[in-house]
């Protein structure tokens, strides 16, 4: 026992008598069956968020277990919780997913989306969605008008709050995580111009990257401008037959 308490022997003594735990920088016993380990590998601060390995279960601290900490060979887990301070007890915040609980997987709420063709000399205008407080995904809008000078689209969504986070620490004391901000990130609207089977213009840069998710909805105006086949579609024509020939072929008389 003397060795035990003598400092300068202590090391060589530890390793004598009590069995070496994985990941352990200190360990203490007086037999080979209380063997623990006083701090574990990767230690800052005898806390949680303040180590790289834990002393596991606490209890009886038998083993030194991986740590939901700031090594990049563990997890982060933030916004999340780790029970018993243990990497793989990691549970995200929900709605977000992840090895560190990084990735957004909540989507945004589109209340409102309209897209308006508009011809300022006529004041002819055509729309889509039909209904702008519908906005998912819409059959394409038709249209043979060619006059069309501007374009207006309006979109309105909505990040889902989801509560308050996990506890962070701006000074760095409690926890190793110090600022934690989520939201949309960046918004904007992409219009692209189709013409017979050129190469799409790109009038405007739109994605909806929401850190790591991207949320987009698509509508389509289609023209057609091809002049109806029958020529008695034409306005002004001189035929003399419609387009349609009807017989009567429906009769009340009896057939024999």
């Amino acid at each position: 026992m003397w060795l035990i308490q003598n400092n300068v022997f202590f090391l060589y003594c530890i390793d004598l008598v009590c069995p070496k735990i994985a990941h352990c920088n200190h360990r203490r016993c007086k037999t080979p069956a209380d063997n623990h380990c006083e701090y574990c590998e990767g230690e800052v601060k005898d806390m949680s968020f303040w180590r790289a390995y834990t002393p596991y279960p606490l209890s009886t601290r038998k083993t030194c277990e991986k740590a939901c900490s700031w090594r990049s060979d563990s997890t982060r887990c933030f916004p999340g919780n780790c029970t018993d301070d243990l990497a793989s007890n990691c549970n995200c915040w929900h709605g977000f997913s992840g090895h560190h609980c990084e990735n957004i997987i909540a989507d945004v709420n589109t209340s409102y989306a309209e897209a308006k063709l508009r011809d300022t000399d006529t004041n002819k205008i055509i729309t889509t969605p039909i209904d702008p407080n519908q906005p998912g995904p819409q059959p394409i809008r038709w249209t043979n008008h060619v006059n069309w000078k501007e374009i207006d689209i309006e979109i309105s969504f909505k990040f889902p709050d989801l509560g308050k986070p996990p506890d962070y620490d701006p000074k760095g004391e409690q926890h190793f995580v110090i600022d934690f901000k989520y939201g949309v990130v960046h918004a904007s609207m992409q219009l692209k111009h189709y013409k017979e089977k050129a190469k799409p213009k790109e009038w405007k840069n739109k994605t909806v990257p929401i850190n790591g998710k991207v949320h987009s909805i698509d509508y389509i105006f289609q023209w057609d401008l091809i002049k109806p086949y029958h020529p008695c579609s034409v306005e002004n024509s001189s035929c003399v037959e419609p387009p349609v020939k009807s017989y009567n072929d429906v009769t009340d008389s009896v057939s024999k």
